[in-house]
């Protein structure tokens, strides 16, 4: 091996049959020529062969030029360099054009010329608003915007507006949802797995109170009523109001609000020999409904009922058993849970899991009620 830099090439004797290689520099590409390159907003990104004095313009003429969605205040210059260690360097440098032309700027070997996209120019979003608005339809929104302007530009509510139903989802809550519900429902199937891989339990497979069956009638359950990204909103009709309300949140790309027309009934959903909708009625509370319901079947929980709200909040029944009633706030749109009772099976924790997935899909179930498709 010798170093160029110390030993001069006449100094170096060939042998017969020896043979030279030339090796090249760190980082280098491997074309022979030197080339200079151009991307992002032109109409034709190419590399090209370096010519001494060729400026960004030049470049740009031979990319077919600029696209309509070229931002013109600046460039960027990725430049590169051999050091003292004969290693290929980088440096990247910013060009400002508010005084500097295209031409102005002269390109050196090897140069890469980026050109920005208009800031924004992708981003377009939109969000939905359905139901017990003047104008439904979707609306482009601007980064930032919020809801009580869009509801605004909608027209406002009508008359027949449900506003404590209003169902409100976001895309990223909805994903969010769903993974949680998967991985609940995996980590359901291990535990049942471990469960059913001891001998002790073999004879207890064919049992209807199996942890088997309940997983079964679990799963078949979660099919139907996958998360919606429902977020729990409070609107209200008068929204100069409303602007100031916590409720008033930043907008996202795809959000979608649903305000129904009035919901005269309160569903009653889960272990009941009926489930069903009935009229409401401000004399029952939640145990005149689930008797409306037929009253519970042998698998019902009876401690853990609850209700969820037409606004997506939920509440404990509280249950009095020295006058033998139960408790709780029951509202227009309201839909009462009665969730499956779930035994210990050799201390393997199956309330944890199934309860989630319950209440999942209880609460999608209580969302589409409020929309009129449950």
């Amino acid at each position: 091996n010798f170093d160029l830099n110390k030993t001069a090439l006449e100094d170096i004797k060939l042998a017969p049959y020896d043979e030279v290689r030339v090796s090249k520099i760190l980082g280098w590409d491997s074309t022979d020529y030197e080339t200079v390159s151009i991307s992002g907003e032109v109409r034709k990104p190419l590399t090209t062969k370096y010519a001494k004095g060729m400026s960004v313009d030049d470049l740009i003429v031979m990319a077919d030029g600029l696209t309509k969605r070229a931002y013109t205040k600046e460039i960027e210059i990725v430049r590169y360099f051999v050091d003292a260690n004969q290693t290929r360097q980088r440096t990247i440098l910013k060009e400002k054009l508010d005084r500097k032309s295209f031409a102005d700027i002269k390109l050196q070997p090897y140069d890469e010329v980026k050109i920005f996209t208009i800031p924004n120019w992708y981003e377009r979003k939109y969000v939905e608003l359905r139901g017990e608005v003047r104008f439904p339809g979707k609306y482009p929104i601007e980064t930032g915007e919020r809801l009580a302007s869009v509801i605004k530009r909608a027209g406002g509510f009508t008359k027949e507006a449900f506003l404590q139903g209003a169902v409100f989802t976001r895309e990223s809550v909805r994903k969010n949802q769903i993974k949680n519900y998967n991985q609940t429902l995996a980590k359901l199937k291990r535990k049942l797995a471990i469960y059913n891989a001891m001998p002790a339990n073999a004879k207890a497979s064919a049992s209807t109170e199996n942890p088997v069956s309940i997983l079964n009638e679990v799963i078949s359950e979660a099919k139907k009523y996958q998360p919606l990204g429902r977020v729990s909103i409070k609107l209200d009709a008068n929204l100069t109001q409303f602007e100031k309300s916590p409720y008033n949140i930043v907008l996202k790309d795809k959000d979608t609000l649903t305000i129904p027309s009035t919901i005269d009934t309160v569903t009653v959903f889960g272990e009941v020999f009926n489930p069903s909708s009935f009229v409401f009625d401000d004399n029952l509370d939640s145990e005149d409904y689930i008797k409306l319901a037929s009253g519970f079947t042998r698998a019902a929980d009876k401690d853990r009922v609850y209700v969820i709200h037409a606004d997506g909040t939920s509440e404990p029944i509280v249950t009095d058993w020295w006058l033998w009633r139960s408790y709780a706030n029951i509202e227009k749109g309201d839909t009462i849970v009665v969730p499956i009772y779930i035994k210990e099976y050799n201390n393997l924790d199956l309330w944890e899991s199934i309860s989630k997935i319950m209440a999942g899909f209880a609460v999608t179930a209580a969302t589409l009620n409020t929309l009129g498709v449950f």
